[in-house]
């Protein structure tokens, strides 16, 4: 907001003479017009230690000025005393002057945000090189002293994808208060690093927080925004990649957002390894749930955890003996578990270790649910018998049919699940040999 303030001030006195001066005798605060006055004109003024150079290459830049700009508003930055006697002097006079200072960025934050400013001048000259773009929320919490000059949560994500370039785009004063912010994070001694030494350490630091489960709760929120982050995924993967993970992991205590497949599968081996065990298993479960929360920010949660648990946690039970109801109960419950089970061989058929286990268990429930089903075997009648002959007859629209012949209901269930969301899909079960029509 500092830099619209000052380009409210421009606007509001360059329209008497279409000419300004900015008077800045520090030399400090060129920062802040570059950033004001982006879309207008902008010369600024050179400095010479012999008067009459000075002089001489202020008529000539006036006289470039009124040449090339006669019609245009411009403004002229000088960075030194105007003397009475300058070339420059009559703009100042007619078109007007700001003249900028500590005590001009008191009075313009007095009057836009109505306090009273208590900030030392160095404190309120790194605030102005830290507030371009900053919004008036910002200018009160630091005004107020409710919020620090420098939140690094916000910037640090942007440091991390360019380290040095990141750093080299501070002045001193801005760069040092980082250097204190990046110590203070790191629990260190204030001291100056390179800067890709600072982000490989503080990535070091938050991912052993993530595995010891003891990271801050800023440093968890500065973790959340990367993992969650399309524009930073580059440079998350790159010191994710450079990460060297200890010997021994306590996976007990790695939190439920963490971003190492070697947890998941630590989890997934422990699981399989107590599988007839129901107390540990819930546990295990438990646990991977909470993970389960993260999927959509966390692209690291491997996929087949949810399907494990679908299988490992399946209990609903079917109450209606029927061959209805146990046809009924396989399409619209159970599934659901055939499904997972064909993915789970999927994604890990490689590691027969951890395979078998998952599907002897799968098997043992498909095989209570065979035991029912077979229990009927005389009461199978057809029911499909010219069922597509009169579909296709009496309609008029077009039509697609997807016919599950010798395979699972959930083969052909999940191909119509992938019909686009504007086409009516209707599913009909029927007894025809293994027969399923949708």
């Amino acid at each position: 907001m500092i830099e619209k303030w000052l380009r409210n001030e421009i606007d509001k006195k360059i329209c008497n003479s279409n000419r300004i001066v900015i008077l800045d005798q520090s030399s400090r605060w060129k920062f802040l017009v570059d950033a004001a006055c982006t879309d207008i004109c902008l010369y600024s003024t050179k400095d010479y230690s012999s008067k009459w150079q000075q002089k001489q290459y202020e008529l000539f830049l006036r006289h470039e000025i009124e040449k090339n700009h006669k019609n245009d508003q411009v403004v002229i930055y000088v960075s030194r005393e105007l003397a009475a006697d300058s070339f420059l002097i009559e703009y100042a006079k007619t078109g007007g002057c700001i003249e900028l200072a500590t005590e001009w960025v008191r009075d313009v934050l007095l009057k836009e945000t109505s306090l009273q400013v208590s900030l030392t001048d160095d404190e309120l000259y790194t605030a102005c090189q830290l507030g371009i773009f900053k919004d008036i929320n910002w200018w009160k919490k630091v005004v107020q002293k409710i919020e620090g000059l420098l939140s690094i949560e916000n910037d640090i994500l942007d440091f991390f994808d360019n380290p040095n370039g990141f750093l080299e785009s501070k002045t001193p004063a801005v760069k040092n208060l980082y250097i204190q912010e990046f110590c203070k994070l790191l629990q260190q001694p204030v001291q100056d690093k390179p800067a890709d030494t600072f982000a490989s350490e503080i990535a070091r630091h938050i991912f052993t927080g993530i595995l010891e489960g003891n990271i801050s709760e800023k440093e968890y929120v500065i973790y959340c925004k990367w993992i969650d982050s399309r524009n930073h995924e580059s440079s998350f993967k790159k010191y994710l990649g450079e990460y060297q993970l200890p010997i021994t992991i306590d996976i007990d205590k790695v939190k439920d957002n963490h971003c190492f497949d070697v947890v998941d599968k630590k989890y997934l081996t422990k699981l399989v390894e107590n599988i007839n065990n129901a107390s540990e298993v819930k546990n295990i479960l438990d646990k991977i749930k909470k993970r389960l929360k993260f999927k959509k920010s966390n692209p690291y949660i491997a996929k087949w955890w949810q399907d494990i648990t679908d299988i490992m946690d399946f209990t609903v039970v079917c109450n209606d003996a029927s061959i209805d109801g146990i046809s009924r109960y396989y399409t619209v419950e159970f599934s659901k578990t055939d499904r997972s089970m064909r993915r789970i061989l999927t994604y890990l058929k490689a590691d027969i270790n951890i395979v078998k286990p998952i599907q002897e268990y799968y098997e043992r429930m498909n095989q209570d649910l065979l035991k029912s089903w077979f229990a009927h075997y005389g009461e199978y009648q057809e029911s499909q018998k010219g069922y597509l002959v009169n579909l296709i007859k009496n309609i008029s629209k077009k039509i697609a049919i997807i016919v599950g012949d010798g395979v699972r209901y959930e083969v052909a269930d999940s191909v119509a699940s992938r019909v686009a969301s504007d086409i009516s899909v209707d599913k009909k079960r029927g007894f025809h040999l293994k027969q399923n029509i949708i």
